[in-house]
C-alpha cells in the first residue's frame, strides 16, 4: 500500500508541475491560471492519507515540520477570529489563505511521509533533469523575444532602454526569469557531480546559456539570486570554509560596479530598476510601501495579526477589498486600488507578518530557513549535486521572495516543495557552518 501511495505522490508532483507549464504553452494570449486550483485540490485531497497510513509523527523532522507550520496556521486562525476582514466570513477568508499557502508544504509533507529516502534522492535527480529541460525550452522562447518586439504569442514586449524584455513561454517576464533561475541552479548541480554521463559535455554550455538568459530579463532579484547560487557553488564544498564566499562575492560586486559605471543600455535599465526600490519612485510603489506598513499593522495588533485575507493576499484583493488598504493609504497607489489591484499580491513576507503577527511570522520564517540551514551544513560534508540543488533552489527562492509571492506561485511551488522535502529527508547534521 505504501509503495502504491509513493508512486501516486511522485506522479502527482510531476503532473502538477507539467500541467502548469503545458497550460502556459496552450493558453497563448492569457497567462495560464488553473481554476479551480488543481495544485491545491490534489495537495489537500492527498494530505489526510499521510496521517491515516504512515503515522508521520514518529519522525522527529516531520514533527518539527508540522509544529512550525501548524503554529503558523493556528496563529493565523486566531488572528482571523479576533480581527479579520469584516466583509468576509471567517471560514472563507481563512480557508482561502490556508489552501493557497499550504500547497508547497503539503506536497513536501507527502514526499517526506510516503517516499523513502533512496527513492526520494532518485526522484530529485530526475526532477533536476526536468528543470533543466524546462529551462532549455524556455530559452528558445527567450531567444525569439530578444530579436523581436512581440513574444511568441504576438503580444508586444516591454522595452527597457531599447532592449526587449523577454517573457518566455510563461508569457510573464518575472515568471520566465524565475524559471530560468531554478533551471540554472539545477544545471549547476550537474556540474558539481562532474562529467558522468553522455550528456556531461553539454552541461557547461547549457549552464552558461541559462545564466545569460537570467541576465537578459533585467530583473535584479533573480540576477542577485543567481549570483548567490554561484557563490554557494564555489564556497560550500567538503573541507572548504565558507569564508571564500566573501572574496568571490567581492569580486562579483566589483564587476557589477564597473558595469554600472559606464554608459550602456544595461546600465540604464539596471539604474531604472534600482531607482524603483531605493530612489524617489520607490516611496510610491505598493511593493516598497507594503514592508513598513506590515510592521505597523503587526505592531498595532500585537501579539496577533490582522487575520487572513486582510493584507497582500488573494482574498483581500479578489473576494473583499480589505479596509486596511484604505487605512494605510495603499489604496491611493498605482496597482493598489479597488479597481486596479494588480500589485496587491506582489510581495510575500509583508503578508505573513501583517496577517499572522510576529509569532506567526517567525514560525513561518523557521519553516523556510531551518531546512536551508540543514542543506547548507550538508553541503560542507557531501559533494553530491542533489544537496546543492536543494540548498540553491531554497536560498534563491528565499531571496526572490522579498519582492514576489514565490511560495504561492504554481510554477515554483513544486520545485520548492521537492527541494524542501529532500533537505529534510537527509539525516540531520549537527555541525556548525565552517566560516
Amino acid at each position: 500500500m505504501i509503495l502504491r501511495v509513493s508512486t501516486l505522490v511522485r506522479f502527482a508532483v510531476i503532473a502538477v508541475f507539467l500541467v502548469y507549464l503545458a497550460g502556459n504553452l496552450l493558453a497563448a494570449e492569457t497567462p495560464f491560471e488553473p481554476v479551480p486550483d488543481a495544485a491545491a485540490i490534489i495537495a489537500l485531497a492527498l494530505a489526510p492519507l499521510a496521517f491515516i497510513i504512515a503515522r508521520p509523527l514518529a519522525d522527529a523532522e516531520i514533527r518539527r515540520f508540522l509544529l512550525l507550520y501548524g503554529g503558523y496556521l493556528f496563529l493565523l486562525l486566531v488572528s482571523t477570529l479576533v480581527n479579520g476582514n469584516p466583509y468576509l466570513p471567517t471560514w472563507q477568508s481563512f480557508g482561502l489563505d490556508f489552501a493557497l499557502d499550504s500547497k508547497p508544504f503539503v506536497f513536501a509533507f507527502l514526499l517526506l511521509v510516503f517516499v523513502p529516502a533512496d527513492e526520494l534522492e532518485r526522484f530529485f535527480k530526475t526532477f533536476i533533469l526536468l528543470l533543466v529541460a524546462a529551462g532549455v525550452l524556455n530559452l528558445l522562447f527567450i531567444i525569439h523575444d530578444l530579436f523581436s518586439t512581440t513574444n511568441a504569442y504576438g503580444i508586444p514586449l516591454q522595452q527597457r532602454s531599447g532592449l526587449s524584455v523577454p517573457t518566455g513561454f510563461l508569457n510573464h517576464k518575472t515568471k520566465s526569469a524565475q524559471l530560468q533561475l531554478i533551471a540554472f541552479i539545477a544545471a549547476l548541480s550537474m556540474i558539481r557531480v562532474g562529467n558522468r554521463s553522455r550528456l556531461g559535455k553539454y552541461v557547461l554550455p547549457v549552464t552558461a546559456a541559462l545564466g545569460l538568459s537570467i541576465a537578459v530579463h533585467l530583473s535584479v532579484k533573480e540576477i542577485g539570486s543567481a549570483i548567490i547560487a554561484v557563490i554557494l557553488f564555489y564556497s560550500l564544498k567538503p573541507g572548504r570554509r565558507i569564508g571564500r564566499a566573501a572574496i568571490f562575492g567581492m569580486a562579483l560586486t566589483g564587476l557589477a560596479a564597473i558595469a554600472l559605471t559606464f554608459e550602456s543600455p544595461v546600465r540604464s535599465a539596471a539604474m531604472n530598476r534600482i531607482d524603483i526600490f531605493l530612489g524617489e519612485r520607490g516611496s510610491r510603489t505598493v511593493r516598497t510601501v507594503a514592508y513598513p506598513v506590515s510592521v505597523d499593522l503587526a505592531n498595532g495588533h500585537f501579539p496577533l495579526g490582522t487575520g487572513a485575507s486582510t493584507f497582500m493576499s488573494k482574498g483581500s484583493r479578489d473576494l473583499a477589498y480589505s479596509p486596511y488598504y484604505v487605512q494605510t493609504g495603499i489604496s491611493r497607489l498605482q496597482g493598489g486600488s479597488r479597481r486596479d489591484g494588480g500589485y496587491l499580491m506582489d510581495v510575500f513576507w509583508p503578508k505573513v507578518l501583517a496577517q499572522a503577527g510576529y509569532f506567526g511570522f517567525f514560525a513561518f520564517l523557521g519553516l523556510i530557513f531551518w531546512p536551508i540551514l540543514q542543506a547548507l551544513r550538508r553541503m560542507q560534508t557531501e559533494a553530491g549535486g542533489a544537496i546543492f540543488a536543494s540548498a540553491g533552489i531554497m536560498v534563491s527562492l528565499a531571496i526572490a521572495s522579498m519582492a514576489a509571492p514565490i511560495y504561492t506561485d504554481d510554477h515554483l511551488l513544486i520545485p520548492f516543495a521537492v527541494a524542501l522535502a529532500y533537505a529534510l529527508k537527509i539525516k540531520p547534521v549537527r555541525k556548525k557552518l565552517s566560516i
